[in-house]
């Protein structure tokens, strides 16, 4: 179960999570390894996008080299521009309340893809696209500003 918050606005809370970007060819085995960066779910988005900065910090820290291609960007409002693309994997946090020391993360592990990813220099968070969100079944309950996960089996988000 993930939660709302205001990194896009002050005004409108809107789905958010902390997710873990690394480099598929360096072996992390499931552990938090990567960068962390804060993301808003963005539905209207086509594909996954982070921080510049996120990914200079990624190949200081990256054993291997990862796959670097251009790629161009058509924005929302219809302009233009190019854009680095990598392939990278994506792991969801959950943070939840901890009575030691307030949050703790968990590592979703199974929520967890190699994808292509595009960065900007101007983005302060990541935003996670259609190519990441069209592989599950996600359901988003704005009453009570929840939204996660659901499989064929458990679809409740109260």
């Amino acid at each position: 179960m993930y939660q709302f918050g205001n990194l896009q606005s002050e005004e409108y809370a809107c789905p958010e999570v902390s997710i873990v970007i690394y480099n598929p060819l360096d072996d992390y085995e499931g552990d938090t390894q990567g960068e962390t960066v804060n993301a808003i779910v963005d539905t209207g988005a086509e594909m996954t996008v982070v921080p510049q900065s996120t990914i200079n910090a990624l190949r200081r820290r990256s054993i291997n080299e990862f796959e670097t291609y251009p790629i161009i960007m058509e924005n929302a409002d219809g302009s233009r521009r190019e854009c680095e693309a990598y392939r990278l994997c994506v792991r969801l946090i959950e943070s939840e309340e901890s009575e030691s020391n307030g949050q703790e993360n968990l590592q979703i592990n199974f929520i967890e893809r190699e994808i292509e990813i595009v960065s900007l220099p101007d983005k302060e968070y990541a935003l996670i696209g259609r190519d990441f969100l069209d592989l599950y079944k996600v359901v988003f309950n704005f009453k009570n500003r929840l939204w996660g996960f659901c499989d064929e089996t458990n679809c409740q988000i109260s």
